[in-house]
């Protein structure tokens, strides 16, 4: 899959703006994230995920300056930065196919349900997502969106959870990047409760200034959609939201660090899909008509589904059933 221009400018915008940001880099070195590991091997704590780190790093006076920072906005530079942090060690960017996201566009999500169990999975595995073209709000190009997970309960997750959102674009008057802040706050304690994605995404508008996030009802519409996609259990999401810890390295006579990696790892998404689309559009063309007694390649909405099981099928389980890719019956036969 080629890497078009629109996801390179919102990658190199992402790396610029998080250099940018004053001692996020030093505080959250690769010298403090490699003592994280070693400290939560030595105690057993969870300190650290990925490259996201859990708690703060034990620099003199930081914690202590933190905490003199009214609550909110300490939970929005936190769980921000971490999210910033956990990415700049990763570097993972969506690709997805485009025929294939033309279908996820057309998917109903007004009834698209999600739990906080499943969305857990962005812990310790941010990923930028960049937008199909740029946004334009207030005078900004908005690019693409960084979107994690923060916790200050990694094991239970019966805190503070919330999606976090950071939406990259070019500010008009120095022509440099910068992020929006906006997070989406789950409120209950049961990890298996059905949410409402579009109400939860929804919630983000609720930023930590007046004014909200820049330009968040221009793109909500496809970042829904992406994010659905990354909630689904297929091998492609699997391979793209995969949590591993980097490599820790030691330099010659230096403390053991970990190295961000030099080149952002671009993942292909539903370009299995998106071929099947395009084989059944070829043999369209081919054949001159319509491929009548077929199913086109599409995707099928996600929904409810009660099982019923047991010997008398008198159990009944209700679960959630993520948007299913449907294939061409005359496809799957060939």
């Amino acid at each position: 899959m080629l890497i078009d221009q629109t996801a390179r400018d919102a990658t190199s915008a992402a790396l610029q703006g998080i250099k940018m940001i004053s001692g996020l880099l030093d505080v959250y070195s690769g010298q403090n994230l490699a003592k994280m590991y070693a400290d939560q091997e030595k105690t057993g704590d969870l300190l650290i995920v990925g490259a996201q780190p859990l708690v703060l790093p034990p620099i003199p006076g930081f914690k202590e300056a933190m905490e003199r920072l009214p609550e909110e906005e300490r939970y929005f530079q936190v769980s921000s930065g971490v999210v910033l942090v956990g990415w700049w060690y990763t570097k993972t960017v969506t690709q997805f196919d485009l025929d294939m996201l033309g279908e996820l566009f057309d998917t109903d999500d007004s009834e698209l349900m999600i739990s906080l169990e499943q969305c857990c999975k962005f812990l310790g595995s941010p990923v930028l997502i960049p937008f199909e073209k740029p946004y334009h709000d207030d005078g900004a190009d908005i690019l693409g969106c960084i979107v994690g997970f923060a916790t200050d309960d990694p094991i239970d997750f019966n805190g503070l959870n919330s999606f976090v959102f950071l939406p990259v674009f070019i500010d008009s008057e120095t022509e440099l990047p910068n992020f929006s802040v906006g997070l989406a706050r789950f409120n209950t304690r049961d990890k298996k409760q059905a949410l409402h994605l579009r109400d939860l995404i929804g919630s983000v508008a609720e930023a930590l200034d007046d004014d909200g996030i820049l330009g968040f009802s221009l793109y909500q519409k496809e970042l829904t959609s992406k994010l659905a996609y990354l909630l689904t259990e297929t091998p492609d999401v699997n391979r793209c939201m995969s949590v591993s810890a980097p490599a820790i390295k030691r330099p010659r006579r230096r403390p053991e660090t970990i190295f961000p990696p030099e080149r952002p790892r671009f993942m292909p998404l539903g370009e299995e899909f998106g071929n099947l689309i395009r084989e059944h559009r070829e043999r369209e063309v081919a054949s001159g008509h319509t491929i009548h007694g077929t199913v086109r390649p599409h995707i099928r909405r996600a929904h409810w589904h009660t099982f019923l099981m047991g010997a008398g099928r008198e159990k009944r389980i209700l679960k959630w059933l993520p948007p299913t890719f449907v294939k061409s019956a005359e496809l799957s036969e060939g």
